[in-house]
């Protein structure tokens, strides 16, 4: 660790802080060894151009790859300051410093001879984990950090080289393409699945697990693919040329091993190397056969791509058998082999006379002797998935309702768009209606939702349906108070904005919570009799009473500065005495003639915020009657309940009066938020408990 901070900080603050780290016990000899093996080994295959699949069409050769080199281009693929140097120490900083007019020269002159110098083309490859803890020397990723000078004269290559692609590769790809590539790839893969059960149809896939894709592409491979689709041959050359004599050095623990000459694989972290590796796997593709494929007409589909993962899609096992023996010879010639151990396989049977689908759980192809594995009835997986991406970022639970996830966050929701609705939309805004009528086809829900706003509706009314939405169900009505949600604030550290997420969604822990779905005890544990649900937590349990206390506090503070600043006098928590009793207010605000009094209340969230508000105005009324009637007197109640959401009235009443600036509600709702995580934090904390007396009543 000590020769890893002198080496380099950054990667030492994130071997000690980041979840995916390697095992202590994982020595960097082993790491070299294992790696310099595998990088150096050629493939045991001759290849000829014949054996590939010819592609259907060529490229534009009216089209130069090493044109010269505009000062356009250099100012449109300028490198993020935050990118790492390479070897050459040679930062982003340091090379901005270069001129653009002398940037055109120097990379000109480079596309015109079709080579770069040794000294640029030498990288450094260091190794980032895949696991939280990774124990094995293959759960290791290779990045290759070439000069920051040759990394921009790639992306300007890459850029020219994705135009010249884009009507040669596949459609069905969907990975490193300018376009919305995930979100495709879920949609057609989940509307697939969708038409198969709504029409009964059979369907037969394979879920395919490639080892170390990127890291194993044979260059042969690699020149032949450029030669079949009719790229230049000075191009062809370059890229052979750089894979060829670019050495790089294995960086691991803050150690280095000597340079080496990898034999396959493409360099990840070049931009050049994700269009090099599509240019491959294309050939994977093109070798499917068309007669194979689940669907209809033109809208029949035998595979989904995005990258290295891959969807093979067929009526029944025979053709998904078809498609194996066509394709992994082409996956051999190309240095890429399936691993079975991960790879899987699903079955659904048409049982025509009882209207119904069968699940056959029975293996189905074999690979190199071997069967795949099928996937059980109880078993899961996961396809690019999102939602699995953002429980695990927000630490939500897997039992938070999708509602709530993909509502936006004006209505109480995280904003994280439903690509099963969104896309079929913006794919009809953007290209027509021929695309919309292949994603919604038979699907009585997306044929009704035609535009965002009416997907956003849909969400909100889902939302509103279930338990954990109830109390944001009024969010929509103040949506300014949400734009924390999105926007973040300065005010607020990562770990804080996660802890606000949980209570906006109610999934902080608690016992009632846990024990959804179980008769289990779930009184509180602090010994109230009272079951232990976030709403007891946050706003009844007398271990939290001095917080809730704080939270409020808060909030009457950052009201009454901002009121200072626009020129109020106050009076805060002044004491009346009525005929009723004493009221203390907690802010009585002057202006000119005029005279509010404000109070601030952080309600339950499932109470009606509009009843809460005018129950509060209501107590202070008698005072406009009594001590304030000589005086142009109005009662106004901030009310906001513990999820962050706001009483629309509430908002406008203050905002009206000058009170507040509308910028001012995401604060206070971000405050309400904070305050509840401290409820919480000390309610679970606590080791005491408070003993209950048993007995009746």
């Amino acid at each position: 660790m000590q020769k890893l901070y002198h080496k380099n900080r950054s990667d030492c603050y994130n071997s000690i802080f980041q979840k995916t780290s390697f095992s202590k016990n994982l020595r960097y000899e082993e790491m070299f060894a294992f790696w310099e093996n595998l990088l150096k080994a050629t493939v045991a295959t001759t290849h000829d151009p014949a054996d590939l699949p010819p592609p259907p069409i060529k490229v534009d050769k009216l089209i130069d790859l090493l044109a010269p080199v505009s000062a356009e281009e250099i100012l449109k693929s300028r490198l993020p300051y935050n990118s790492a140097a390479g070897p050459d120490d040679i930062t982003v900083k340091d090379w901005n410093k270069i001129s653009t007019r002398s940037k055109c020269k120097i990379f000109t002159v480079w596309a015109r001879i079709g080579r770069v110098p040794t000294f640029i083309m030498t990288s450094r490859t260091i190794f980032i984990s895949k696991k939280e803890e990774a124990i094995s020397r293959a759960d290791a990723r290779p990045i290759s950090i070439a000069s920051v000078i040759l990394r921009h004269f790639h992306k300007i290559l890459s850029q020219r080289l994705s135009y010249l692609l884009e009507k040669v590769l596949d459609p069905c790809q969907y990975g490193f393409r300018p376009k919305d590539g995930i979100a495709l790839a879920i949609t057609n893969f989940d509307h697939v699945l969708r038409t198969s059960q709504m029409e009964l149809q059979p369907i037969t896939l394979a879920l395919i697990d490639l080892k170390k894709a990127f890291d194993s592409i044979d260059h042969t491979a690699i020149r032949h693919s450029m030669i079949a689709i009719g790229i230049q041959a000075n191009f062809v050359e370059y890229i052979g040329r750089l894979y060829r004599e670019a050495p790089t050095k294995l960086s691991f623990k803050g150690y280095e091993a000597k340079s080496i000459h990898p034999a396959r694989g493409v360099r990840q972290g070049d931009p050049l190397s994700p269009l090099i590796f599509l240019l491959v796997f294309d050939n994977i593709l093109r070798a499917i056969p068309e007669v194979e494929g689940t669907g209809k007409n033109e809208h029949r589909i035998n595979h989904l791509a995005y990258a290295d993962d891959l969807v093979l899609l067929a009526e029944d096992k025979t053709g998904l058998q078809s498609i194996f023996d066509a394709v992994v010879p082409v996956m051999k010639a190309t240095g890429l082999k399936i691993n079975i151990d991960k790879s899987l396989t699903l079955c659904w049977l048409k049982d025509g006379r009882n209207k119904r689908r069968v699940f056959d759980n029975r293996p189905l192809v074999t690979v190199r002797g071997r069967y795949l594995r099928p996937l059980e009835v109880e078993d899961e997986f996961v396809y690019l998935g999102i939602r699995e991406i953002t429980r695990k970022i927000l630490h939500l639970p897997k039992d938070v309702p999708k509602a709530i996830i993909h509502a936006s966050a004006g209505d109480g929701g995280l904003g994280v768009p439903a690509l099963r609705w969104v896309v079929p939309v913006l794919a009809h805004l953007r290209t027509g209606a021929s695309l919309i009528n292949l994603l919604t086809t038979n699907d009585p829900d997306q044929r009704l939702l035609n535009s965002t706003n009416q997907v956003k509706a849909f969400m909100r009314r889902t939302m509103k349906l279930i338990c954990d939405g109830v109390g944001l169900q009024e969010a929509h009505k103040v949506p300014t108070a949400s734009e924390w949600v999105l926007e973040g604030t300065k005010l607020m550290s990562g770990r804080a904005f996660i802890n606000a997420v949980q209570v906006r969604t109610g999934t902080l822990y608690s016992r009632a919570r846990a024990a959804r779905g179980r008769n289990i005890p779930h009184q509180c544990s602090r010994g109230c009799s009272q079951p232990e649900t976030l709403n007891h937590i946050l706003q009844n349990c007398y271990a939290s009473d001095k917080l809730r206390i704080i939270r409020h506090n808060r909030l009457v503070e950052y009201i009454h500065r901002g009121a200072q600043q626009r020129k109020f006098s106050s009076h805060v928590e002044p004491e009346f005495s009525l005929p009723a009793g004493k009221l203390k207010p907690d802010l009585v605000l002057y202006k000119e003639d005029r005279a509010m009094i404000v109070d601030a209340q952080v309600v339950n969230d499932e109470y009606p915020l509009e009843k809460a508000n005018q129950n509060k105005i209501d107590k202070y009324t008698p005072l406009l009657q009594y001590d304030l009637k000589d005086m142009d007197a109005s009662v106004l109640a901030f009310t906001i309940n513990w999820r962050g959401v706001i009483c629309k009235s509430s908002a406008e009443s203050l905002i009206r009066e000058g009170i507040i600036r509308k910028r001012d509600l995401k604060i206070l709702a971000v405050r309400t938020l904070e305050g509840g995580v401290a409820c919480h934090r000390v309610h679970q904390r606590m080791t005491t408990s408070r003993r209950v007396k048993k007995g009746e009543g």
